[in-house]
């Protein structure tokens, strides 16, 4: 079946292809809403940095690496959380494995201890917790946004 629609920029019509994912505000939406094509891209994003932080951590103080990942890697998990934050717990897994590494480079800890401390020190929520806040309606009005 072929489906046209009305482009306004060309003036003329385009066919509407059938795709996995389409691009919207820099979300990328598959056609089943699992988000899983989203995750993988903000975690490629975020992994490029974290490698940032890896190679910098030596030179740089951890407090000027921490406003860094808070500039440069927070954003996204905060992003549209409200939209993307159903997703699977195994899909989501995946960010948080990164947000520990994150923390354990800056923090110069071995990748075999407890990130607890380092949560709490950064003044970062996991974003495991921001998963459960938003699907319980108690999240604050500024993560929505």
């Amino acid at each position: 079946m072929n489906i046209k629609m009305f482009d306004n920029t060309s003036n003329k019509f385009v066919s509407l292809k059938n795709k996995k994912f389409g691009k919207y505000l820099n979300l990328l939406i598959d056609k089943n809403l699992i988000w899983k094509s989203h995750i993988n891209y903000i975690s490629n994003k975020i992994s490029k940095t974290i490698g940032l932080f890896a190679k910098l951590r030596h030179y740089i103080a951890s407090s000027t690496l921490l406003m860094m990942y808070k500039v440069l890697v927070q954003p996204y998990f905060s992003y549209s959380i409200c939209i993307w934050g159903q997703a699977k717990n195994s899909n989501l897994n995946k960010l948080l494995v990164l947000q520990k590494k994150a923390l354990k480079w800056i923090y110069f800890t071995n990748m075999i201890e407890s990130t607890i401390p380092l949560f709490i020190e950064a003044n970062v929520l996991p974003i495991s917790l921001r998963m459960y806040d938003v699907t319980s309606n108690s999240a604050p009005p500024n993560i929505c946004t």
